[in-house]
């Protein structure tokens, strides 16, 4: 295993533990801040409030997603039942929405692990010592996704807008 897939995993299992030794000792310590922080229905206001005030780039699947959710779990946040959802979807749209909701998630996490390898952060933008190395990898990238592409479209995608290409700045 290469080591920075090693450096990522064990990141991942960092926090993992973190996470855990945190709630543990939370409800261990405090029970009533424990069942503030793990109610069902505050995660879904936390997760609906932060897709709503995440700067918008083009995309709404995530806010659907979560506003999906918020309705499906209406009872919770809510606490009564005289308030009825202020929108519904229908069924074939609330799992369009997942599929794609899923999608781009794991989108997401292949971006940011392709970020890691290369040193870049989300601007794009990598150390000067690690420029030619970060190109390098790029291409090998590159050629590695239009290798394992399988339609045409995938291949023009990647050729033409592979996300790590160099670009001109100014033009």
């Amino acid at each position: 295993m290469s080591p920075s897939k090693q450096t990522s995993i064990k990141e991942i299992h960092r926090r993992r533990v973190v996470h855990f030794l945190y709630a543990a000792l939370t409800k261990r310590l405090n029970q009533d801040h424990y069942d503030a922080i793990f109610d069902q229905s505050v995660i879904l206001r936390q997760r609906l409030f932060k897709s709503a005030g995440t700067p918008w780039e083009g995309e709404s699947v995530s806010l659907r997603a979560e506003l999906i959710r918020s309705i499906s779990n209406w009872s919770a946040n809510v606490q009564t039942t005289d308030i009825a959802p202020p929108v519904e979807y229908p069924e074939d749209v609330v799992r369009e929405t997942f599929d794609l909701d899923m999608q781009q998630k794991e989108a997401d996490v292949a971006m940011e692990q392709m970020r890691h390898a290369l040193g870049v952060d989300v601007l794009g933008w990598v150390p000067n010592e690690g420029y030619e190395a970060a190109r390098r990898l790029a291409c090998d990238m590159k050629v590695q996704m239009l290798e394992a592409a399988e339609t045409p479209d995938e291949v023009i995608a990647i050729r033409d807008h592979f996300p790590f290409d160099d670009f001109d700045e100014r033009g």
